[in-house]
């Protein structure tokens, strides 16, 4: 869920420190040379574990911690979440990728990712290309494409994010996966409550019914606000 101010955000664009973010978010905030390897440790608690539109955890809670490691950019983690997918009730997502900063602070997010569930076993896997660009002081933008090879399904989605206030960012996404032709939509606000620690409401809807409001209470060892905006692994 997006916790930085986006004018914030696009300042630090345009003065180069989010090439410290996100390629060592974790050095850059306590001195050390971002080219080491640094890690990050989030854990979010949601009323609902929505992907897409459609729920994941059959509108129950969802407990979702992540640990990932990060070296000049190279990225590499395990994400958790509990789901009522028919017999299982734990999903396992490992996922590799690169992030970059190119010209004019357009951003780039290439990734793989595995889904593994605990009852049935390896499920399928997704490559994920992200682009990440400011219209505006305060205004920033994101095109998403996901192709899952296993289901071979493309989803497309396009976000804005709109800083509000320097605590409050509200987003409105739209998207559609082809697999099951349902296209999905939601309009939330996050709030930073403290440097680490924000909640977000978030309306979800889509073709095969609206899964509803969805709240969700986030922590992370990162309080770089760039970062914490771009590595969110459930988004």
């Amino acid at each position: 869920m997006p916790f930085a101010p986006v004018s914030r955000l696009f300042a630090d664009l345009r003065r180069g420190l989010v090439i410290a973010a996100l390629a060592g978010p974790a050095a850059a905030q306590d001195g050390r040379d971002p080219g080491e390897l640094s890690y990050i440790f989030s854990a979010s608690i949601t009323s609902d574990y929505v992907a897409n539109g459609i729920s994941q955890s059959g509108g129950n809670p969802s407990f979702q911690p992540f640990f990932e490691l990060d070296w000049r950019g190279f990225y590499g983690g395990l994400a958790v979440s509990y789901v009522r997918l028919d017999r299982d009730r734990t999903e396992f997502d490992v996922y590799l990728g690169h992030r970059r900063r190119l010209a004019n602070a357009v951003f780039f997010d290439l990734s793989y990712r595995r889904f593994l569930l605990d009852d049935s076993g390896d499920c399928c896997g997704e490559a994920k290309a992200r682009v990440i660009f400011p219209v505006g002081e305060h205004v920033g933008a994101e095109l998403l494409l996901v192709y899952n090879h296993t289901l071979d399904s493309l989803n497309r989605r396009a976000r804005v994010l709109w800083d509000a206030t320097d605590r409050l960012n509200l987003t409105a996404a739209l998207g559609e996966t082809s697999g099951n032709d349902n296209r999905y939509w939601n309009v939330g606000a996050t709030y930073a409550l403290r440097d680490r620690l924000a909640m977000a409401l978030r309306y979800e809807g889509a073709d095969a019914g609206d899964p509803g409001l969805v709240v969700t209470l986030g922590w992370s060892t990162v309080s770089n606000d760039i970062a914490r905006l771009f590595l969110n692994p459930f988004q």
